[in-house]
């Protein structure tokens, strides 16, 4: 009796594992699932090109392009010299996935911040500027604000960040010129 015991628990035993792949499907209809997945990351980056223009220009790795004009005037009459631009070209940006970008200047334009003089009517310690970022238009350094702009996946092929110096229209007080232009690029999973 044992043995007959024994018998029948090995075969119940094998039955079920046999059975554990095994999708019965009746006669008249059956069906199965395949689960197929996959992750694509995250990519928000900008490819730069070369310089150029008539400024120094310099572009760090840290994500800092200085443009830097020994002399607005070289006429030697206190007057911004005409075609005072500056130009970063872009390889590529990609972003796949909706982003925010924010444009803010530091002082609303090119400020003197190493004078005592005094702004009036004939002089003026602040130059306003444009600023042209590829996808997004032109911008004065005036009204850029920093305010969050909302945008969705795109791919940009080419173009350039490009920045032309207004004249004031005034006399430029003696002294050191200077703002910081910030560019958030801020992607939203």
């Amino acid at each position: 009796m044992k043995r007959i015991l024994l018998a029948g628990v090995a075969a119940a035993m094998m039955a079920s594992t046999a059975s554990a792949g095994v999708v019965n499907i009746p006669w008249s209809q059956g069906t199965f699932n395949i689960n197929v997945n996959g992750v694509q990351p995250l990519v928000c980056r900008i490819d730069y090109g070369s310089v150029s223009g008539n400024a120094t220009l310099n572009f760090t790795a840290a994500n800092l392009w200085s443009i830097s004009w020994a002399n607005l005037d070289t006429n030697a009459d206190a007057q911004l010299d005409a075609g005072r631009t500056a130009s970063l070209a872009l390889n590529k940006f990609i972003c796949n996935t909706n982003f925010t970008v924010a444009v803010a200047s530091l002082n609303g334009g090119l400020k003197n911040l190493t004078t005592s003089a005094v702004a009036n009517a004939d002089f003026t310690d602040m130059i306003d500027y444009n600023v042209s970022i590829p996808n997004l238009g032109t911008r004065l350094a005036s009204t850029m604000t920093g305010a969050a702009e909302a945008s969705v996946p795109v791919v940009i092929n080419g173009g350039s960040f490009q920045v032309d110096l207004i004249n004031p229209g005034k006399y430029l007080i003696a002294g050191v010129y200077s703002d910081v232009v910030t560019i958030t690029i801020d992607p939203s999973v």
